[in-house]
């Protein structure tokens, strides 16, 4: 039986579990795959959102016996596809720095004009519950690849100085900055999640 009141944060990137962490406190207590001493980083073989996170939320709700919440998702750009989607983390090869992931889409969209630069922040989480399939929440963020990045970047979460939001007239890394309140993809999924969480 899983431990009552907790939720396990499954992902081993800092700036993922700090958010998730955040917008979760005022809800359940989390903790954290170090917490628990899990350090196997689960391979994303899957070719969708979902079939990584699934993947995911199965291994780390195994692991924990716990509640646990797995994130899967990226940026998804209308004028490459859809890329890089799936391969986000590793759009400018696998343990490159977030300043090269950065420079890498930039590198691809530098012919794109800015009525073509359209793109959304897909997020999917995963409500692992021991003996049970694990529920699925969505969230999306539509957007603008900017030309240059803006704001701090947060280790982990490299796009978000080139997401370019323009309800706000900002960057998501200059809207966090500046700690303006938005209700983005994975805060959409979020409220999602935990008003299932009062039924579990």
């Amino acid at each position: 039986m899983y431990k009552e009141k907790k939720i396990v944060i499954a992902t081993h990137n800092p700036g993922k579990a700090e958010e998730l962490a955040l917008r979760l406190a005022p809800f359940i207590s989390t903790v954290s795959l170090t917490d628990l001493g899990i350090t196997h980083d689960v391979e994303e073989t899957g070719t969708t959102f979902e079939e990584n996170v699934l993947l995911k939320a199965n291994y780390y709700t195994e692991a924990s016996k716990m509640l646990t919440i797995a994130d899967d998702g990226g940026l998804c750009i209308d004028a490459l596809n859809g890329a890089p989607g799936v391969y986000s983390s590793r759009f400018a090869g696998k343990g490159a720095r977030d300043e090269d992931k950065i420079a890498k889409v930039l590198e691809v969209m530098k012919h794109v004009p800015a009525d073509k630069r359209t793109a959304s922040f897909e997020v999917i989480l995963a409500l692992g519950i021991p003996g049970e399939q694990p529920k699925l929440y969505y969230g999306t963020l539509p957007g603008v690849i900017t030309f240059e990045p803006a704001g701090s970047l947060v280790p982990g979460l490299p796009y978000k100085t080139i997401f370019y939001v323009p309800e706000f007239g900002k960057t998501l890394a200059e809207l966090e900055d500046h700690r303006i309140t938005y209700f983005g993809h994975r805060d959409q999924a979020i409220a999602k999640l935990v008003a299932d969480l009062i039924h579990i």
